[in-house]
């Protein structure tokens, strides 16, 4: 039982991670480069 709580914590928190990095980026980059996201949105998209 441990094992498989061991196994799904470490499977979700990378994953949670990257939804918590990802979420502050885009609010960073819509906050401080939105000339830059209108330039290259073709690009990020």
């Amino acid at each position: 039982m441990l094992s498989l709580i061991t196994i799904g914590v470490l499977i979700t928190t990378p994953a949670l991670t990257m939804l918590v990095v990802s979420f502050v980026v885009s609010l960073f980059e819509a906050e401080n480069t939105t000339t830059i996201q209108k330039r290259e949105g073709n690009l990020n998209a």
